[in-house]
């Protein structure tokens, strides 16, 4: 009874919430035509043979990427961490703790988390998604400062690469101990190979030798084989003595001066989490005799005497068959410690010669000290003449409004910039696995996915750690902007995750250590759900190259990318189709050619991307305004790409006009001069508006699709600019304060500004709305204006945090939610630049 009542009272409310507003007397359902002057298109229905056909993957890694691109920061949820772009990975990681201040001996720091953990700050101030990055991390619980630089050497058998952890200390009086281990963890040893797993070279059997046991002296020379690259080793270079831990320490402490070392076998499913496997029973029964002596001492404490700290070391014991190996060194501040992976069949194919032990020697040399700082050197050039050719080099001396706004922000913003691209290239991530799958609203049990692959940027490395498709759009459209390949590589592989109908998951969560970081209620995908097709916009990034290169005439490394373009959109045709069908077959609304989201709840309609954004009640009839203007974008995207193909591309233009008539025709409120949702229920009562004023009242307008001379154009612009609605001096709000919704419950899409969508309103102003039409001027100031609020308040965000935020809020413009957020807030970049 008593839910019955709930139900009356929210339809009461929803009837209410519906206008009584008329939308048309002669809406067509389920026709192909209707009057003279609007085309409706029939929608094909695929064969059960079309259907179930498998589209050819696209070939990833050519043109030797698979060489560059094999090693990489791949797990971007840790602080830093070196993988192989594999099956059967290689994993490589950082953990440090201090276990001298404040006696936080427990205290090993690894993953990224958002202040929980002590690290207040953590950004790459540079990397280029290739060869180099250098990243700043800020331990204020541990008062230690670290700088992880990397630099690589690709090549066959995955080539070479160098890190170099720095560390310093802001504290005189409370200088830091540092517990630093590094790991390896081989993927592709199998507990079936007893024989054969990871060793540590000179280590005498059983573990070690007595002496052994105590501690490793000089370099250390973790060695391995991979089916992919052969032989390799991970060398560790030794540290100086003025590195070494000075003081008093337990009477039980082990070594402070050498390296401590730990071989596991361990093979079950939960073996993907370094930490419960270095600190597992047979590393606390080692430390059970220093730390009985430590806490006797601090039960017992003299006033003459300080208590020494009790600091962890591993237990220097190696199995049998070992898959992960653990090297640790006590550090004191400052230090610098080198460590470096050598692919011994690289050297054989590019010398001609065996890696003997002088030559692997010699090999590590060149990789470190002086020389990975010249090497570091060169590719910061590169990568800094790169970065100001492609986002602030001046193109136009007549583009005053562009050198004005450069002198004006030039200096605080080349930075942020500078950090924004860097970050959201260190955010990129490799993974294999299978997700869970409902292809079925029936189902009642998710099935597992196929087995699948995915390079991919990532919206947050703390929060998101992982593909999302419509966040992908977004990353794409800043990641071009700077390196092409990779674009067109992680694009190649999301398209490659299509199933036979078209659908690609909207979130992927790849492997069991991607789903332990998701709820479970989020983790199954369901075959009915879409997405924002987003990936698109980054596809038109693309086509737009190649348009301004034909145009300009230009050749060079330009030239290379046309090509690369052009060879991408002929491969990725037939699944951009296939993507673009998909969304005729399955989000269909009661109106021909109109569109409707489908897996929407009660406050939730996840798929749009916009989850919590009001909609009216779930049902059938809706009508979905930022759906409809997505198929009509992505319908005249697919005719811009038909044509730089040289295909037919009349059918998609067709379609796109169609599309924009019905938006134009049916979704359109003259009572609040904006485009709504309808419902619409068939000849037995009007279409409803269902009212709100925020973000997808405006997609006609972001998307480009309504004409420059639309006398509806202006009446868009005066409500976008209200300063009571959703105009703000920090931004577009997603909702209007005078929304009864706004601000309510979860309060996700409900006034908060979120960069992408503001985005998308200064990329369709300006690369559409002021080159022409009657109201170009006043677009233009709206522009402006736009574009330096989300400058300034951005950037003060930055200046005051050091990071970009999730989205901002409506009042007073602070960062809220999840940071750092170097998805599509990077977009900041395109933003400053005017690239768009």
């Amino acid at each position: 009874m008593k839910n019955i009542y709930l139900f009356l009272i929210l339809l009461i409310f929803v009837v209410d919430r519906f206008s009584s507003t008329k939308v048309t007397n002669n809406v067509e359902v389920n026709v192909t035509a209707n009057d003279d002057n609007e085309k409706v298109i029939k929608k094909e229905i695929p064969t059960q043979q079309k259907q179930q056909q498998l589209l050819e993957p696209i070939v990833v890694g050519k043109h030797g990427l698979n060489d560059t691109l094999y090693w990489g920061t791949y797990k971007p949820h840790t602080y830093f961490s070196m993988k192989t772009r594999s099956t059967q990975p290689i994993n490589t990681g950082l953990l440090w703790s201090t276990p001298n201040v404040n006696n936080r001996y427990e205290r090993f720091v690894y993953k990224c988390n958002q202040g929980s953990d002590g690290i207040e700050n953590y950004e790459w101030t540079k990397h280029d998604g290739k060869l180099f990055g250098i990243q700043n991390i800020h331990d204020k619980t541990g008062n230690l400062n670290i700088t992880t630089s990397f630099i690589k050497h690709p090549g066959p058998k995955g080539g070479d690469w160098s890190v170099r952890i720095s560390g310093r200390s802001d504290s005189f009086f409370d200088s830091p101990i540092v517990s630093l281990v590094y790991y390896i963890q081989d993927e592709s040893i199998q507990k079936s190979t007893k024989d054969i797993g990871l060793n540590i070279k000179g280590l005498q059997s059983g573990g070690g030798s007595v002496q052994q046991k105590k501690g490793l002296e000089g370099d250390v020379q973790v060695t391995g084989t991979h089916p992919e690259i052969g032989e390799y080793t991970l060398y560790f270079s030794d540290v100086p003595e003025s590195a070494h831990p000075k003081g008093t320490f337990l009477k039980t402490q082990p070594s402070t001066s050498k390296w401590h070392y730990y071989g596991i076998s361990k093979f079950d499913q939960d073996n993907w989490d370094p930490l419960p496997q270095i600190f597992d029973k047979v590393t606390n029964t080692h430390l059970q005799t220093s730390f009985n002596e430590w806490a006797k001492l601090r039960s017992q404490p003299s006033k003459s005497q300080p208590i020494p700290p009790f600091l962890p070391t591993l237990p220097n014991k190696f199995s049998n068959n070992t898959n992960l190996v653990a090297i640790q060194r006590l550090l004191k501040v400052p230090f610098d410690i080198e460590i470096s992976f050598v692919s011994h069949d690289y050297h054989v194919l590019k010398d001609g010669e065996v890696l003997t032990e002088e030559r692997l020697e010699k090999t590590v040399k060149e990789m470190t000290g002086s020389y990975f700082s010249s090497t570091l050197d060169k590719y910061q050039s590169q990568f800094n003449q790169t970065f100001f050719d492609r986002f602030f080099a001046t193109t136009s001396q007549q583009d005053v409004h562009k050198q004005i706004s450069r002198k004006i922000l030039y200096k605080e913003s080349y930075r942020m910039s500078m950090s924004s691209l860097s970050n959201i290239m260190g955010g990129i991530g490799f993974w294999h696995g299978s997700g869970q799958i409902k292809t079925d609203a029936k189902q009642l049990v998710a099935k597992k996915g196929p087995m699948v692959s995915l390079f991919s940027a990532t919206p947050s490395r703390p929060a998101f750690p992982r593909g999302f498709l419509w966040d992908e759009g977004f990353h794409q459209l800043v990641i071009s902007s700077f390196d092409v390949s990779l674009t067109v590589e992680c694009l190649s592989y999301w398209l490659n995750l299509m199933d036979e109908n078209g659908w690609i998951p909207r979130e992927q969560i790849l492997g069991r250590e991607a789903m332990s970081m998701v709820p479970k209620e989020f983790q199954v995908q369901s075959s009915e759900i879409a997405n924002p097709p987003a990936l698109i916009l980054a596809v038109n990034k693309l086509v737009d190259i190649v348009e301004s290169a034909q145009q300009q005439h230009l050749y060079g490394s330009t030239s290379k990318e046309v090509e690369l373009i052009q060879e991408f959109l002929k491969d990725a045709y037939p699944r951009l189709e296939k993507l673009y069908k998909f969304y005729w077959k399955t989000q269909d609304s009661v109106v021909k050619n109109m569109f409707r989201w489908r897996g929407r709840v009660v406050n939730h309609t996840l798929s749009s991307g916009l989850d919590d954004y009001p909609r009216c009640y779930p049902n059938q009839s809706e009508i979905h305004i930022d759906l409809t203007s997505w198929v009509a974008f992505y319908a005249g995207s697919m005719a811009r790409i038909s044509q730089t193909l040289g295909k037919d591309h009349s059918r998609y233009q067709l379609e796109k006009q169609t599309i924009v008539s019905l938006i134009e025709k049916y979704l359109w409120d003259d009572e609040t001069s904006l485009y709504q949702d309808i419902v619409y229920r068939g000849d037995s009562e009007p279409p409803r508006f269902f009212r709100t004023h925020g973000y997808i009242n405006y997609f006609p307008l972001i998307l480009g699709l309504i004409p420059e001379d639309s006398p509806r154009l202006s009446l868009l612009i005066e409500t976008l600019k209200d300063t009571q609605g959703i105009w703000s001096r920090f931004g577009i709000l997603s909702l209007s304060k005078k929304d009864p919704y706004y601000g309510t419950g979860e309060n996700y899409w409900k006034g908060p500004i979120w960069f992408n969508i503001n985005y998308l309103f200064t990329h369709s102003m300006y690369k559409k709305y002021i080159q022409s039409g009657p109201l170009k001027e006043n677009i233009y100031d709206v522009y402006t204006t736009l574009r330096q609020n989300l400058l300034v308040n951005v950037l003060k965000n930055y200046k005051e945090t050091g990071f970009l935020w999730e989205q901002y809020d409506p009042e007073d413009g602070v960062g809220r939610r999840n940071h750092p957020f170097n998805g599509w807030t990077s977009l900041i970049v395109l933003v400053i630049s005017e690239h768009y």
